[in-house]
C-alpha cells in the first residue's frame, strides 16, 4: 500500500507456513499480499494482562487462566470427532478441565508443567469447563510467576484459518517489512497533530503495549483516511467548478402561474431551498446540490419548480428515479404540476416498448424540451439529450458516482445541473464527510395542519386488537398498509410474508375489506395497477414488502403496520411510517415485534415510538450502527473508512479538510506530494475526474 519497492506488493505465499492452501483461504478475506495482511487490523482484542481464579468465572464469559496441567486424556466421539480433554489446578488450587473437539496429542506430554488457558467459560454439573482455549505452556514445573501476554488481537476468520495462524503471520510480516515501511504522511503533519511514524502505528496497530498506544495507532490511519477522502471530495468539487453549465432564470409570470395552482402553500422551509436552487441555475458554473428533509417535507415540488424554471427556458431536464414504481408515482406528481402549464412530461424505462421508445428517443435526441421521467434506462448511451439542462437523482444513495456521471455529461457541450434528493437525512456529524464535494440544502419546515403520527411497539400476539384497529380505520374511510418483511411463507411464520399474511386477514380479520398486494416478484405492470388502484381507493389495505418504502403518497391511507419490524433499520422504518401521515386526519403506525426480535431490534423500535424526527433518527441510526454502515459509502464512489470512527473522529474529520485544501492548493511542495499522488491515483482508479 505505501512502498512496491521494498516487496510490499508481493504474494503472502512469500511468508513461511503459507502454502497454495492458506494462500486460497486469505483470498476469501480479501488479503492477497503483504501489505494487504499488514492491514488487515484487528476486529478487537482480548485482555490477556489480567488473570482469573476459577472460582471467580462467570458461565458464558472468557477467562485467562494460569495453573498446572495434570491429566490429558484424548477420545474419538464418531467419525471425524475426536474430544481432547485437559485436566488442570489453578493458582488457588481449583480443578478445571479445557475441552477440545479436535485431536491434540501434544497436549499428553505438559503434565506438570505450568500453563496458561484463555477460553469461554461454562459452567455445569459443579464442573469448571473452559471450551476450545488457546493454551500456552511456559515451563516445564511448577512456579507461581503469570506471563503476561498483554492485549492479544482477534482477527476475522474464514474456514480453516485461526487466530494462531494469523498472528503467527502478521508478525512475520511485521518483523520483516514493517521497518522498510515508506510514511505517506510527512513529518510536518504528523507532527502538526502528534501522530506516530507508519511503522510504530502499523505495530501498535496489531500488537499494542496498551489500549492507549492502539487508539493513538488507530487515530493515525484515521487521520490517514479522512485526508484522503477529504482531498477526492474537494478535488471533485475543483473539477466541477471548471464545466460550464446552462444559465437558466426562470420565466416569472410562469413561476406565479405554477404557485398559484397549487392547492397547497409553500413552506418557509421549501421557500428557501427553492430560493438555493434558483439562484444556483443562474450561475455558470454547475450546480451540485443535495436536497434533504424528512419525509413529506415536499421535495418533489422544489425538484418541479427547477424542472419548470428549465423548460420555461426552452431546455430539457430529467427526473431519474431508482425504480419503476417510484418513477411512475413521479409522473403522475410531475405532469399533474406541469402539464396544465403547457409543458411536456414523458417516461422512459426499460419496459417502454419499441413502438414507444424510439419516437420518443427521437423527439430527445432533436432537443425538445420536456422533462424525461426515467429509470436506469437514461443512462443508456443510445439516449441523448442533448440540451439537458437539469438533472435530478431520487434516493440519491441508490446511484453511484458513475452513474450521476453518465446523466451530467449527456449535454451536446458542457454538463447539466444536477439536484439529488434524499429522504433519508445524513446525521450532522456525517455531512462533511458523505456530501463534502456536495451544497446541501434542508427542507426543515413540514406543511401546515399534519398530525404527528401515533407511534406503538405491540407484540405478536397482540394482532386480533390491531387489526380491530385496522378495521375500524377503514369503516371510518381511511385506507391502511401493511408491511411484511418476506414476500412467501417460510417454516412457522407465514404470518410475516405478504402471501401468508393476505391469506390470513383476507379469511380472518380484514374479511369484509378490499385487500391487494404488491412485492418485488410481481411484473411492473401489475405493481402498477395494485398501486393505481389503492390510490383510487379501490382497495382498501394494502399488503407490501418494502417496494413501498418510498415514493407512495396517498392521503387518505393514515395507517400502517409494520409486521416483524424488528428486523427493518430504522432508515427503512421511517421510510415506511412516512407513507401515512400525509393528510389532515390522525395517523397511525403499528410496529409488530417478531417471534424473537434481539435487543438491537428493540432498541430501534423504541427509538421510533419515541419520536418522528427524521434527523434525530438518523442519530440514533448511526449511534446503534455505526457510520460504515449508516452512509453508504461504497455507493458514494469516495475512499472506504475502515478504522475511522465518525463520531469520536469529527476533530480528525476537521483538521483532514484543512490540510486537503492544503495539498490540492499546493500540489508540488515536497511535503504534499505523495498525499496528492493518492488522492489523484484514487480518483482516476474509480473514473470519477471527467466531472465529479
Amino acid at each position: 500500500m505505501y512502498d512496491a519497492r521494498v516487496g510490499l506488493q508481493d504474494s503472502v505465499s512469500i511468508l513461511k507456513g503459507i502454502g497454495p492452501k492458506s494462500v486460497r483461504l486469505l483470498a476469501k478475506l480479501d488479503v492477497n499480499t503483504i501489505d494487504d495482511l499488514l492491514h488487515m487490523f484487528p476486529k478487537r482484542f482480548e485482555d490477556r494482562t489480567q488473570t482469573t481464579l476459577l472460582a471467580t468465572c462467570t458461565d458464558g464469559e472468557a477467562a485467562y487462566v494460569t495453573g498446572i496441567a495434570e491429566s490429558f486424556s484424548e477420545r474419538q466421539i464418531r467419525k471425524g470427532l475426536v474430544l481432547s480433554k485437559l485436566t488442570f489446578r489453578d493458582d488457588s488450587g481449583a480443578e478445571g478441565e479445557a475441552v477440545w473437539f479436535v485431536p491434540k496429542a501434544k497436549l499428553s506430554r505438559i503434565q506438570g508443567m505450568r500453563i496458561t488457558l484463555f477460553g469461554k467459560v461454562k459452567l455445569a454439573y459443579g464442573k469448571i469447563t473452559l471450551q476450545n482455549p488457546d493454551i500456552n505452556v511456559f515451563s516445564d514445573s511448577g512456579g507461581t510467576e503469570t506471563p503476561d501476554l498483554g492485549l492479544v488481537p482477534v482477527y476475522s476468520l474464514t474456514d480453516g484459518l485461526s487466530q494462531a495462524n494469523l498472528r503467527e503471520w502478521v508478525e512475520a510480516a511485521l518483523t520483516s517489512y514493517a521497518p522498510t515501511l515508506t510514511d505517506l504522511l510527512p513529518g510536518t503533519l504528523r507532527a502538526k497533530h502528534q501522530l506516530p511514524h507508519l511503522m510504530t502505528a502499523i505495530k501498535d496497530m496489531h500488537i499494542p503495549s496498551s489500549e492507549r498506544h492502539h487508539e493513538t495507532a488507530r487515530r493515525r490511519f484515521a487521520y490517514e483516511e479522512l485526508l484522503i477522502l477529504h482531498g477526492v471530495l474537494q478535488s471533485r468539487r475543483m473539477l466541477l467548478a471548471d464545466k460550464a453549465a446552462p444559465i437558466v432564470h426562470i420565466d416569472q409570470p410562469i413561476f406565479d402561474a405554477f404557485v398559484k395552482a397549487l392547492p397547497y402553500q409553500l413552506t418557509s422551509g421549501q421557500v428557501d431551498v427553492i430560493d438555493d436552487v434558483l439562484k444556483s441555475l443562474r450561475q455558470p458554473a454547475g450546480m451540485l446540490r443535495l436536497i434533504q428533509g424528512d419525509v413529506g417535507c415536499g421535495k418533489t415540488v422544489v425538484a418541479a419548480l427547477g424542472l419548470l424554471a428549465v423548460l420555461s427556458c426552452g431546455l430539457q431536464g430529467v427526473f431519474l428515479a431508482p425504480t419503476e414504481l417510484l418513477a411512475r408515482q413521479q409522473l403522475v406528481v410531475l405532469r399533474n404540476l406541469l402539464e396544465p402549464l403547457g409543458f411536456r412530461v414523458e417516461f422512459l424505462s426499460g419496459s417502454v416498448p419499441e413502438k414507444h421508445r424510439r419516437p420518443l428517443l427521437d423527439m430527445l435526441a432533436a432537443g425538445e424540451p420536456m422533462v424525461l421521467v426515467a429509470t436506469h434506462a437514461v443512462l443508456e448511451p443510445n439516449v441523448k439529450l442533448p440540451r439537458l439542462a437539469l438533472s435530478i437523482v431520487d434516493e440519491q444513495h441508490r446511484f453511484g458516482v458513475g452513474q450521476r456521471n453518465a446523466l451530467m455529461t449527456k449535454p451536446t457541450d458542457g454538463i447539466s445541473h444536477m439536484l439529488l434528493m434524499s429522504a433519508t437525512p445524513i446525521p450532522r456529524t456525517l455531512t462533511q464527510v458523505t456530501v463534502g464535494d456536495i451544497d446541501v440544502s434542508t427542507i426543515t419546515t413540514l406543511p401546515g395542519g399534519r398530525k404527528p403520527i401515533r407511534t406503538h411497539v405491540r407484540s405478536q400476539e397482540q394482532r386480533s386488537k390491531i387489526y380491530d384497529g385496522v378495521r375500524k380505520v377503514i369503516t371510518d374511510g381511511g385506507q391502511a398498509y401493511v408491511v411484511c418483511p418476506a414476500i412467501a411463507p417460510d417454516g412457522e411464520e407465514s404470518l410475516e410474508s405478504v402471501i401468508g399474511l393476505f391469506a390470513d386477514l383476507s379469511r380472518g380479520w380484514l374479511s369484509q375489506c378490499r385487500l391487494g398486494m404488491v412485492h418485488g416478484q410481481l411484473r411492473e405492470d401489475e405493481r402498477s395497477q395494485v398501486m393505481d388502484a389503492f390510490r383510487k381507493g379501490d382497495i382498501d389495505v394494502l399488503l407490501a414488502t418494502t417496494v413501498i418504502e418510498v415514493g407512495v403518497d396517498v392521503p387518505r391511507a393514515n395507517a400502517i403496520v409494520i409486521e416483524a419490524a424488528d428486523q427493518f433499520g430504522l432508515a427503512q422504518l421511517h421510510q415506511l411510517r412516512g407513507r401515512v401521515g400525509r393528510g389532515d386526519q390522525q395517523s397511525f403506525c403499528v410496529l409488530v415485534t417478531s417471534g424473537n426480535p434481539t435487543e438491537i431490534g428493540l432498541q430501534r423500535l423504541s427509538v421510533m415510538a419515541s419520536t418522528t424526527d427524521g434527523f434525530v433518527i438518523a442519530q440514533e441510526d448511526l449511534r446503534l450502527r455505526g457510520p460504515g454502515d449508516v452512509i453508504g459509502l461504497r455507493q458514494s464512489g469516495v475512499p472506504q473508512l475502515r478504522v475511522t470512527d465518525l463520531v469520536k473522529d469529527v476533530d480528525l474529520s476537521g483538521y483532514a479538510a484543512e490540510d486537503a485544501r492544503e495539498v490540492l492548493m499546493h500540489p508540488k511542495h515536497v511535503d504534499n506530494c505523495s498525499v496528492y499522488q493518492r488522492i489523484e491515483a484514487y480518483i482516476n482508479s474509480v473514473d470519477v475526474g471527467a466531472v465529479a
